[in-house]
C-alpha cells in the first residue's frame, strides 16, 4: 500500500481501475451470477389493427375469459382457414381448454404477448393423465401425429404468447411442432404446475426443421425442450429453462444449436442420448445454474460442441462419453476434434463479434398504421400491379406498413420497391410479392420487416434492417449498407459486398447456384440448413465467415465441388453433412484441403 501512494495520482487511477476491471473479470468465471427467470420474454404489447386479416378466435365465438371452455371455438377458428398463409389472432385474455388445438401446416397462432393472452388447459384434463402416452395442447403435423418421414408441415409459427397446461396433467405437452423450411416460436412462455406436465416444447418427430425458436421460457415439465432425428436441424437462441425434474433439454441425435440457454435447475441443463452416428448439439454463450453434484450440467453421449459456458453446483461442467470437464468455466469444448487448414492456425473456434438484432418498438397507435390495401386507388384500382400502392404506404409518413392476406397472399408488382423515409416496421403477414422485381432499402434509420415475401431484397441504406420470418429468391448487401439482421429465412441465396456485416439465426438455402458469396464482408450465421448439391459458400477478399450448428444436406442431386472455397480469407464451420457427400471439404488459395471428418465438419481456416 505505501508503494501504491508513491504512485502519481494519474499511476493510482490507472492502478485502481485495472484493479477493479481484473476483480470483475474473475466474479464473471468464478462466480456465476443469479438471474431472475425469465430473462429473455418480451414483455411488450403487439395488438393487431382491426383490419388486420387474422381470424380473430372471438369471431368464432372465444370468450377469452379463464371460464368458458374455449377449445371448439378455437377449432372453428383454425378449421376457417385455407392452407393460404393465414394468421389466428388471440387477443387478451385466458383461452380454457379441454382438447387438443391441432394444425397441419402455412398457419401463424399469434396473441399480443405472453403476459397478456395465455392458453391454458383445464385441470385433470380427459387424456392428458398418462405420461406414456403423450397429449400436446397445440399440436402441429401435417397428416397427424402418425405420419412418417413427413418434411412438408412448412412454414408454422406461434408468436407473443403462454401456454399453461394446469394441474393434474402428467401427460401434457405444451407444444408439440413440426415446422419446415422456415417457422418457429417466439417470445413464448410454457409452463406447468408441480407433478403435471411431461413435455414444454417437444419437436422430435421425424425430421423436425430448420426452424428458429427464440425468447422462449419454460417453467416446470419432465423435460423443458426435445429434439430428436438426424434430419434437420433447430436453432434456439434465448431460452430460460427452470424446475424440470429430468432434464432442461433432451437431445437425440439431432441437430440443434443453442445460444443463450439459461436454465436453474437442480438436474442436467442439457441431456445427450443415443450416441454420435447422427446429429451435433452446439451450445453457446450459456449460463446453466443451480445444479446438484449428483449431475453434470452438460451430460451423455453425443457430438458437441460448446462455447463459453458458466455453471454452478454440478459436478462437472460436461460428461461426454469418458471425457469429464470440471469447474465453473468452459471456454470450449468439441467431442470431435477441431481441424485447421493450415499447421499456423491456431486450433480455436473463429470466434466472430456477435450482435443481437435491435428491438424497434410495435407501435401501439393504429392511426401511424398503413394498409397497403387503401392506397389502391394509386394502382387505379387495378390489382396486377400493387408496386404503386406498396410505394404509396411506405412514403404516407407512418411508421408501420402492413399487407391485409387476400387471395393467397399475393401481390403482384411490375416496379421496384424503394424502403425508406418515416416507416419503421413493415408486417407482411404473410403476404407475397410476386414478380421479378426487387426490393431496395435505401433507410436512414432502423427497419423491422417480417413474414413477407421479398423475390430479391437489396440493402443499401445507411440504416439497420433486421429482416424476420421471411421468404426470397436473393438477398444482396452492398457496401455502405447499415447492419443487417436476418431471422428464420428462406430459400434464397446471399451475396455479400466488402466491409458490410451480417448476422443470421436459422438460414434455410436451397439455391442451385453458390449459395453464399462473400466478397469482403462479415457473416455469422447461427444455425445453417442446405438443400442442393452446390458449394456451400465462396469467401474471399479478407472476409470472415462463420457457420455455427445446422445441417449440410445435399439433396435433389451429387455435389462436383467442393462444399467451402476460401481465398485469403477466415472462416469457421461446425456443423453435421447428412447424405450424399461433396467431393471435397475445403478449396483454399486454390488448393485442394481434405481433413479427415468422421463426425462432420468443424474446421478453422485464419487468413495470414
Amino acid at each position: 500500500m505505501h508503494g501504491i501512494m508513491k504512485l502519481s495520482r494519474f499511476q493510482r487511477i490507472f492502478f485502481l481501475c485495472f484493479l477493479v476491471a481484473l476483480v470483475t473479470t474473475l466474479l464473471y468465471v468464478f462466480i456465476p451470477a443469479k438471474e431472475a427467470f425469465p430473462t429473455s420474454i418480451i414483455d411488450k404489447n403487439f395488438p393487431l389493427p382491426p383490419k388486420a386479416p387474422a381470424i380473430n378466435v372471438k369471431d368464432f365465438g372465444a370468450k377469452g375469459d379463464g371460464k368458458t371452455d374455449d377449445t371448439v371455438a378455437i377449432k372453428k377458428a383454425i378449421a376457417a382457414t385455407s392452407n393460404a398463409w393465414e394468421q389466428i389472432y388471440f387477443p387478451q385474455g385466458t383461452y380454457l381448454v379441454s382438447d387438443e388445438i391441432s394444425w397441419q401446416r402455412f398457419l401463424t397462432l399469434r396473441g399480443v404477448g405472453p403476459r397478456r393472452t395465455i392458453i391454458k388447459l383445464k385441470a385433470n384434463a380427459i387424456g392428458y393423465n398418462d405420461p406414456k402416452n403423450r397429449k400436446a395442447v397445440l399440436f402441429c403435423r401435417l397428416n397427424g401425429k402418425e405420419a412418417k418421414h413427413n418434411n412438408i408441415s412448412h412454414s408454422n409459427h406461434i408468436l407473443n404468447l403462454s401456454i399453461n397446461v394446469g394441474s393434474g396433467n402428467p401427460g401434457a405437452v405444451g407444444i408439440d411442432l413440426s415446422s419446415h423450411n422456415g417457422g418457429g416460436i417466439e417470445n413464448v412462455i410454457v409452463s406447468a404446475a408441480d407433478n403435471s406436465g411431461l413435455i414444454g416444447i417437444a419437436m422430435d418427430r421425424d425430421g423436425p426443421g430448420p426452424a428458429l425458436v427464440n425468447h422462449v421460457a419454460v417453467s416446470g415439465f419432465n423435460y423443458g425442450l426435445t429434439t430428436n432425428w438426424g434430419v434437420y436441424s433447430m436453432t434456439f437462441e434465448y431460452i430460460d429453462l427452470e424446475k424440470q425434474r429430468v432434464a432442461g433439454f433432451l437431445s437425440s441425435q439431432h441437430n440443434a444449436v443453442v445460444r443463450h440457454l439459461h436454465s436453474r435447475n437442480r438436474v442436467p441443463a442439457v441431456q445427450l442420448s443415443d450416441g454420435r452416428d447422427y446429429g451435433l448439439f452446439v451450445l453457446l454463450d450459456s449460463n446453466l445454474f443451480g445444479g446438484i453434484s449428483k449431475y453434470s450440467a452438460i451430460q451423455g453421449n453425443g457430438e458437441l460442441f460448446v462455447r463459453n459456458i458458466r455453471s454452478s453446483g454440478y459436478r462437472a461442467i460436461v460428461s461426454n462419453f469418458d471425457k469429464r470437464i470440471g469447474g465453473n468455466y468452459l471456454k470450449q469444448y468439441s467431442s470431435s476434434p477441431l481441424q485447421a487448414s493450415s499447421k499456423k492456425v491456431n486450433i480455436t473456434s473463429l470466434n466472430l463479434p456477435i450482435e443481437d438484432a435491435p428491438y424497434i418498438q410495435w407501435d401501439e397507435d393504429f392511426s401511424k398504421w398503413a394498409n397497403i390495401q387503401d392506397y389502391k386507388a394509386v394502382n387505379n384500382n387495378k390489382t396486377d400491379d400493387w408496386g404503386p400502392a406498396i410505394q404509396a404506404g411506405i412514403d404516407s409518413g407512418k411508421s408501420t406498413v402492413y399487407f391485409p392476406n387476400f387471395t393467397h397472399a399475393a401481390y403482384p408488382i411490375k416496379r421496384d420497391i424503394i424502403v425508406r423515409g418515416a416507416v419503421k416496421r413493415i408486417v407482411g403477414l404473410s403476404a407475397h410479392l410476386y414478380g421479378d422485381h426487387t426490393v431496395i432499402f435505401k433507410n436512414t434509420k432502423p427497419v423491422t420487416i417480417e413474414q413477407l415475401d421479398m423475390p430479391i431484397a437489396d440493402f443499401q441504406g445507411s440504416g439497420t434492417v433486421v429482416v424476420k420470418r421471411s421468404l426470397g429468391a436473393k438477398l444482396k448487401i452492398r457496401k455502405g449498407a447499415g447492419k443487417v439482421f436476418i431471422e428464420d429465412y428462406c430459400c434464397g441465396n446471399i451475396e455479400i459486398e466488402k466491409g458490410a456485416q451480417v448476422w443470421i439465426r436459422s438460414y434455410n438455402v436451397e439455391s442451385k447456384d453458390i449459395k453464399i458469396r462473400n466478397n469482403g464482408g462479415n457473416l455469422w450465421i447461427l444455425g445453417l440448413k442446405t438443400e442442393q448439391p452446390s458449394q456451400i459458400l465462396d469467401n474471399r477478399q479478407n472476409a470472415f465467415t462463420e457457420i455455427i450448428g445446422g445441417l449440410i444436406y445435399p439433396a435433389q442431386g451429387t455435389p462436383t465441388q467442393p462444399m467451402y472455397r476460401n481465398e485469403a480469407s477466415s472462416f469457421g464451420a461446425y456443423h453435421r453433412e447428412f447424405g450424399s457427400g461433396y467431393p471435397h471439404v475445403l478449396q483454399e488459395n486454390g488448393v485442394i484441403i481434405d481433413p479427415a471428418f468422421a463426425r462432420g465438419v468443424r474446421i478453422v481456416s485464419k487468413a495470414k
